[in-house]
């Protein structure tokens, strides 16, 4: 039987009392003064223990519960961030899908993406102001899918301002007194663009790929 911090104070009273009641009545004053005061000392403390033990108790199934908030505020933001980063790249890829994407794909093979299109690095608001969270994810498949596509969406982004760059030297250059050295930059720079043009296309193709699986497994540990 398991005793509470309070009701051993009252078992060893009642002990107490149990021995008094069994004394011989001649036995000498002194005695019975003595034995009732070693075991006052007893029921001290024990009553002491028993208080230190239920606000040991007390304490400990505190910060137990504590602890348990704190784990499930942690898993709760966690989540929020997960759903927070598959509505960001998917707001991003459906609106470069209806805009960019069908002016990449309609280049003809050896032709080059000759289009100056909006393209700002800071738009991953979300991931570049919460990424330490990544590493609160418990499932190491979906972490890696977050780190690879934000990795491969933001070199797909620099790799379009690129493309914008190199369009616009191409058209300061015709602009330019022709000669042989201008014909021969502008036909450099064609050249880059065209293999430029190839390489936005496989790099779009990979990111839509990423981009599904991410979203794929994200449903997935959200739903556990």
């Amino acid at each position: 039987m398991k005793f509470d911090g309070w009701q051993i104070p009252l078992a060893t009273i009642a002990g107490v009392s149990a021995i008094s009641a069994c004394l011989n009545t001649t036995a000498k004053s002194e005695v019975i003064a003595a034995w009732v005061q070693a075991l006052g000392s007893v029921v001290a403390i024990l009553a002491a223990v028993g208080v230190a033990y239920s606000q040991f108790e007390q304490t400990r199934k505190l910060e137990i519960d504590r602890a348990a908030a704190e784990e499930a505020k942690d898993m709760a933001e966690t989540r929020a961030f997960v759903q927070a980063v598959r509505q960001e790249l998917t707001v991003i890829w459906d609106g470069y899908a209806d805009k960019i994407r069908p002016l990449l794909h309609a280049v003809p093979e050896n032709d080059f993406f000759n289009g100056l299109v909006p393209v700002d690095g800071h738009i991953f608001t979300i991931y570049n102001n919460a990424s330490p969270r990544v590493g609160k994810v418990d499932d190491e498949e979906l972490r890696g899918l977050i780190v690879k596509t934000y990795a491969r969406a933001k070199g797909f982004v620099y790799s379009l301002q690129m493309n914008n760059a190199m369009v616009s030297e191409i058209s300061n250059l015709v602009l330019a007194q022709r000669d042989d050295v201008v014909q021969k930059m502008m036909d450099h720079r064609t050249g880059v663009l065209v293999a430029y043009a190839a390489q936005l296309k496989k790099d779009d193709e990979e990111l839509e790929g990423l981009l599904r699986a991410l979203t794929a497994k994200a449903n997935e540990w959200l739903r556990s």
